[in-house]
């Protein structure tokens, strides 16, 4: 009894060798691969959009009052009114530590609008400094309404610096802003540009552009192997004798014959 090498012999040492096409498993996990892909890139452009819709509808319903909590709001104004007299240099002082500045008034509804709120007569971020003969508010605001008591009454003498002040009846004083005049303290405050109310938006277009892409680069991907198949076919035909051969060396081989 002997051994002798025998050659085209397809049976290995378990049996057939079995048929694999390579070709075949390999598109199959390159399309699974792809669906995969897709699907996360989907997922999470859809996350993005909804994160985006969240936040723009936060911006508009939750964040729509932009004036400090317990502060009194009207449209494009917020007030605070202060249970306190002090006089007008402590007053713009506390004012400016709630970053507001002391009421100015600029028409005859916020003059109503204040007369109605107010706890007494209260200080007016108005005055004329020392040498000075025109009245500024402290915001830096254009003088373009007064309600003066008696105009022909306002202080004319320079040498001193003059604040303004608001009665009950809704009428202005002009008194020395550094006598011994103490009134209630209004803070005003002009709610600015709130970047919040842009990241809903800018969130949900950055997650439809995902999408789009992703969307884009997958077709465009497969657009690649459908007019390429030729060249991937004839790649994964050469693979697959490699892997043939490798297979059918050893004891694939090899049969036992009898003496």
């Amino acid at each position: 009894m002997g051994a002798q090498r025998v050659t085209g012999v397809s049976k290995g040492a378990g049996g057939y060798r079995p048929t694999v096409n390579w070709r075949e498993i390999t598109v199959k996990r390159r399309n699974t691969a792809d669906k995969q892909v897709l699907v996360c890139i989907t997922l999470s452009g859809v996350l993005i959009v909804v994160v985006g819709v969240v936040c723009t509808v936060l911006g508009f319903l939750v964040i729509a009052s932009q004036c400090p909590f317990m502060w009194m709001e009207t449209p494009g104004a917020c007030y605070y009114l202060a249970r306190h007299n002090a006089s007008w240099s402590s007053g713009r002082e506390y004012c400016h530590s709630q970053s507001a500045s002391l009421l100015d008034l600029h028409s005859d509804e916020e003059s109503d609008f204040i007369q109605d709120v107010m706890l007494g007569r209260s200080w007016l971020g108005l005055r004329r400094k020392k040498d000075r003969d025109d009245w500024r508010w402290l915001t830096g605001a254009k003088v373009n309404y007064t309600k003066w008591q008696n105009p022909n009454s306002v202080p004319t003498d320079t040498s001193l610096s003059y604040c303004a002040m608001m009665e009950e009846s809704g009428d202005w004083l002009a008194v020395p802003c550094h006598g011994e005049d103490s009134a209630y303290v209004i803070c005003d405050y002009t709610p600015g540009y709130n970047p919040f109310m842009l990241v809903g938006p800018v969130v949900t277009v950055c997650g439809l552009v995902v999408l789009v892409l992703s969307i884009e680069v997958c077709v465009r991907r497969r657009e690649f192997i459908e007019k390429n198949m030729e060249v991937i076919s004839d790649t994964e035909d050469d693979r697959e004798e490699e892997s043939t051969g490798l297979i059918n060396q050893g004891y694939s081989g090899w049969v036992v014959s009898e003496a």
